[in-house]
């Protein structure tokens, strides 16, 4: 039973179906009508065409379509001239036929359709024609066609009865005309067929020729200097041979060539020169590619490239002599032997001569007639040689630059590579007996010999494992006499280091010896006085404090010992005596400080009484001082600065007196644990001096001040200036008032300073503007003072108490 999936897929059938149908009968109306235009006349027409016709491309084979295009050629090629409407009608019918009577095929068309077979066989002997024409132009470059301009000549006059006068409705003829024209294509392109080979085998030849290396350097070879001289020479010997015998190759392969062109046209020969001069070139590129080869090889061996090192050549030995480090032999004489294998080298391509002088036309002829290559090479020569124009070369004099340039630069790398050798500057160029000196002087700790020592017997032993030869570029350096120097060098440091070791530990060892020996005869020796006593006190006391210093000190000389041991030095018999009796004599010298602490304290008790006594006399020094520095200190106004500085001075030296006994008293009191007197009045005295110089020197300060003003004119005086050093001075001294108020002095200086202050709002008042002459005249004949404001001075108010008399009468000027 049928199901609606069924149902449906039939209406789509249906619908595509009718679709189909409509698309056919479209087609077919469409054809129909395109052939209404075409009668039996018409396509009559179509068959009255010539069989080929020419054209820039070809449609047999797409190498010969990518030949031509290349080429860029019009009208060279053939193709077959049917006409295509016909070939799709032949297709259009075909088809239609296909649905067996249900479309109907015109008459003529169908007429037409059925000499199909005969058109078709047409069309194939008229394409072996093409295909063998075309084959020919194809192998052929737009150049070579050139040169077979005659022999393609002679078969387009064979072929141009297809082109003009043969059409498809000629009979008989065809077959005929299609052998004849297959015959000579082919014996035409046996000669392209030939000539491609011939060049094909000079291509050969070039290519032998470019890959020849014209010098010889065999790897893993160090050459010496003559041994690299001669391989050369006996290479170039070679190379030059085998260049001759590729030319002769070269020479015989294009004569040969020759014979199909001898008897051709002037434009035949003079593409035939053409011909020779491209050889030519190809000879020239040959050459100087093998020269290129050659040079880069050796330029590879002596710089290297991305893919590769340098390649050893020579050897140079390093030497140390005259304070610096240098090479044998110079590199002066290798760049000159590089030099010379390379120009040489160039000039061995010039046993080739140049082809286009030696195969022109004509000169082939003659050797032809006369078979005597003497003469050949004898004829006369217009253009440069291979060797002229090559060793001018750009990128060879580049190259050989560059080869230059690689030996400057391996003298460079050699010269740089002595810095290598720079880290062991220091073994030969340092003076070593100054370092010595200076290493002395430093007093450098133990550690510091030992890692010098174990630096020098490390580098010995890093110069030992240094590689004895080194390569640098295409040198390869030999270390071992340079290598035995630098160890020389690092064993006379070892000795002169471990020496000073051995002096610093026998003066060590020494010193300890005598410390011990002299201090015994001093502290044994019975004290004269307290500064004596004293002196032996400070000495055991610092021993007593300092003994674990002092035994400190015997284990770094052991040490010393231990070190010279450990780098096998043979030390004195008598040093290491010293040494074993080292401890012992500490240990002795321990016993004798107990012993005079003893001795010494027995001193003390007698030494006593003596420092009682001075230690009164010092304290009524200070209570006489006291007495004399509070009657005598200037107070009064009426002595002068320097007077009262002179009186301060003196008893400042007396205190200082004072305070120098008490020093010498203070080495007694510390031997006897006593305190030292601490005296009020002595401080006292001190502060009251330090109050008399500072009052004084504001009397002396204020004095030279007030002496620049009194004088001064009121049009020329800085009021506000006067003000405020006049405040300042005030201000010091109400200060000092507090400790010296009952100073004569203090006194006087205030009262100074407070008439000076007074004065100065009157003198403000006089320079008022609003001052008239009136004003000035009234106070003239009161006080008698100057006839002019301007010239008046400032003492003169001062002297006259101008401003209290003002005061008293009530502001008469106002």
């Amino acid at each position: 039973m049928p199901t609606s999936e069924t149902k449906e897929a039939e209406i789509a059938y249906k619908a595509l179906m009718g679709v189909v149908d409509e698309y056919m009968a479209g087609c077919y109306k469409n054809w129909v009508g395109s052939m209404g235009a075409l009668d039996s006349s018409t396509l009559q027409a179509k068959l009255d065409k010539p069989l080929m016709k020419r054209t820039n491309h070809t449609d047999t084979t797409e190498r010969e379509f990518l030949a031509v295009s290349t080429f860029n050629v019009k009208g060279v090629f053939l193709q077959c001239n049917f006409d295509q409407d016909l070939l799709a009608l032949f297709t259009e019918v075909q088809y239609w036929e296909k649905f067996h009577g249900e479309f109907s095929i015109p008459y003529h068309a169908h007429d037409l359709y059925n000499q199909k077979a005969k058109f078709n066989a047409m069309r194939e002997h008229v394409m072996r024609i093409v295909d063998a024409y075309n084959k020919i132009l194809c192998d052929l470059s737009a150049v070579e066609r050139r040169l077979f301009s005659d022999h393609i000549r002679k078969l387009d006059k064979r072929i141009n009865q297809g082109l003009q006068k043969l059409t498809w409705v000629s009979k008989g003829i065809i077959e005929h005309y299609v052998n004849d024209c297959c015959a000579h294509c082919a014996e035409i392109y046996a000669i392209v067929r030939r000539f491609k080979e011939g060049k094909q085998r000079i291509s050969h030849q070039c290519r032998l020729a470019s890959s020849m290396l014209l010098l010889q350097i065999d790897k893993n070879v160090t050459y010496a200097h003559d041994i690299f001289e001669a391989t050369q020479a006996a290479r170039r010997t070679e190379m030059k041979r085998r260049l001759q015998q590729s030319h002769e190759i070269t020479q015989l392969e294009l004569r040969a060539i020759f014979t199909n062109f001898c008897d051709g046209t002037s434009e035949v020969l003079r593409e035939w020169r053409e011909f020779v001069k491209e050889i030519d070139s190809q000879v020239e590129a040959a050459l100087r590619q093998a020269v290129k080869r050659s040079l880069q090889a050796l330029s590879r061996a002596i710089n290297g490239d991305a893919m590769s090192e340098p390649q050893t050549l020579f050897c140079l030995k390093l030497v140390l002599e005259n304070g610096r480090i240098d090479y044998k032999p110079t590199m002066i004489s290798l760049t000159h032997l590089v030099n010379i294998v390379a120009k040489e080298l160039i000039s061995t391509i010039a046993v080739v001569p140049r082809l286009c002088d030696i195969l022109s036309p004509e000169t082939v002829k003659q050797s032809s007639v006369a078979n005597d290559r003497s003469d050949c090479s004898a004829l006369t020569k217009r253009h440069r040689s291979f060797y002229s124009t090559i060793s001018n070369d750009e990128d060879m004099l580049k190259i050989v630059v560059q080869i230059m340039n690689g030996m400057s630069l391996a003298a460079t790398e050699l010269q740089r590579h002595l810095g290598y050798w720079e880290r062991y500057k220091t073994l030969w160029e340092m003076d070593k007996e100054a370092y010595i000196r200076r290493y002395a002087k430093a007093n450098r700790s133990l550690k510091h010999y030992d890692d010098d020592v174990t630096k020098y017997r490390n580098q010995q032993t890093k110069i030992e494992h240094e590689d004895i030869s080194h390569v640098v570029n295409f040198v390869q350096l030999d270390c071992a006499l340079l290598k035995e120097q630098l160890i020389s060098h690092c064993q006379q440091w070892r000795r002169n280091l471990l020496g000073l070791l051995n002096k610093n530990a026998s003066q060590g060892l020494e010193y300890l010896h005598n410390l011990f020996a002299d201090n015994t005869r001093t502290l044994c020796a019975t004290p004269s006085d307290l500064n004596e006593l004293s002196d032996k006190l400070r000495i055991l006391l610092d021993f007593r404090s300092n003994s674990q210093v002092i035994e400190t000190k015997i284990l770094p000389i052991e040490e010393m010992y231990a070190t010279l041991t450990k780098f096998d030095v043979q030390v004195a018999s008598n040093e290491i005596v010293k040494l074993q009796e080292l401890r012992p004599a500490w240990k002795e010298f321990l016993s004798m400080l107990d012993k005079a602490q003893h001795a010494l304290d027995k001193a003390k008790v007698n030494m006593r009484r003596d420092l009682e006594s001075n230690l009164e006399a010092y304290c009524q020094q200070v209570l006489q001082l006291r007495e004399q520095v509070l009657i005598e200190i200037p107070t009064s106004q009426e002595l002068t600065p320097d007077e009262a500085f002179a009186v301060i001075h003196d008893f400042r030296h007396r205190v200082e007196a004072v305070y120098l006994r008490k020093h010498d008293l203070q080495a007694g009191l510390d031997i006897f644990n006593m305190e030292s007197p601490e005296h009020r009045e002595l401080k006292d005295t001190e502060r009251d001096l330090e109050l008399a110089n500072q009052i004084w020197i504001l009397v002396r300060d204020w004095t030279r001040a007030f002496d620049n003003w009194k004088t001064g004119r009121f049009d020329e005086l800085d009021i506000s200036e006067m003000e405020t050093v006049a405040g300042q001075f005030n201000k010091k001294v109400g200060k000092l008032g507090r400790d010296v108020k009952r100073w004569g002095i203090w006194e006087a200086m205030r009262t100074k300073l407070t008439e000076f202050l007074q004065t100065m709002p009157l003198i403000q008042d006089l320079r008022n503007p609003a001052m008239r002459s009136r004003h000035w005249d009234a106070l003239k004949r009161d006080l008698i003072l100057s006839p002019s404001l301007a010239r008046t001075q400032i003492k003169s108010l001062q002297s006259k108490r101008l401003s209290k008399r003002l005061k008293h009468g009530g502001g008469r000027l106002t």
